[in-house]
């Protein structure tokens, strides 16, 4: 809240209190391959979610829809032919961009380093974001379409790149690119290749760059553009949408007849 406020005074001071103390709560950073196994992080709850809501198989709590994996899974992850959303292999290939990252990238010969992480089915026609895939109870039985994935709303490598963003915004680009760094060590095979391909000119691009490819399928990108646009403000187009209020959802028609006393944001009258 205080990152969306712009009182990024605030923000540095409450992320490092987080970053000082979560090992008091039993919490830490989280493996690039427990990231995206179908028993990993996204299973149950644990407390690397720090904060974040479990569907529990064993308590019945999963379900066929409302979950971001019926939307991204299909052939071979799950039995299903196409997936309802997808990102294209360009757009993988531009946001996934440096070198051995654990997460996702390509070897020489263009196949992917780490297949069934983030991606499965590259060079398909639909590669299959499978970066989230909890099925049934952390099972990989691709007949199953009852998913149990926990909705997440932060954790300890958010909040690290959080407090890389306001330091850099506050002026201490060193500071800002030591905190990104604390992530980045974790999820690439070669730290010194990685510092050597990268461009510290623009180290808030740097940050919000590295939160797109650490929080993909979070929930986090569009409160991200968001703030990034604020921050630099040379997107004349975002800025209006910001500004005019587009950046905010409709109220509901049903709601508006039903409540006389709702206004619909002004943006969508």
């Amino acid at each position: 809240m205080a990152a969306w406020n712009g009182d990024y005074t605030s923000v540095s001071k409450y992320a490092k209190f987080v970053e000082d103390n979560y090992g008091k709560s039993a919490g830490g950073f989280t493996g690039s391959a427990d990231l995206s196994n179908s028993n990993g992080f996204f299973y149950n709850k644990n407390t690397r979610q720090m904060f974040g809501f479990n569907s529990d198989y064993g308590h019945v709590d999963g379900s066929s829809t409302g979950h971001i994996e019926e939307l991204t899974l299909a052939e071979p992850v799950m039995t299903k032919s196409v997936p309802d959303i997808y990102l294209p292999k360009d757009s993988i290939l531009k946001y996934f961009n440096l070198p051995k990252d654990q997460r996702f990238a390509v070897d020489t010969l263009g196949q992917a380093r780490y297949d069934g992480r983030y991606f499965t089915n590259l060079n398909g026609k639909y590669p299959i974001f499978s970066k989230i895939k909890v099925i049934q109870g952390g099972g990989t039985d691709p007949n199953f379409r009852y998913f149990t994935s926990a909705l997440v709303f932060t954790r300890l490598e958010d909040i690290i790149l959080l407090r890389a963003e306001a330091l850099s915004v506050l002026g201490d680009q060193n500071g800002a690119l030591n905190e990104l760094l604390v992530v980045q060590g974790r999820r690439y095979d070669d730290i010194t290749a990685l510092v050597n391909a990268i461009n510290a000119n623009d180290v808030i691009k740097l940050i919000f760059e590295e939160r797109h490819r650490e929080l993909l399928g979070e929930g986090s990108r569009w409160y991200d553009l968001i703030r990034y646009n604020k921050i630099k403000q040379n997107d004349a187009e975002f800025m209006n949408l910001i500004n005019s209020g587009g950046i905010y959802w409709p109220i509901s028609r049903k709601l508006l007849s039903q409540n006389s006393l709702l206004t619909q944001n002004a943006y969508w009258r």
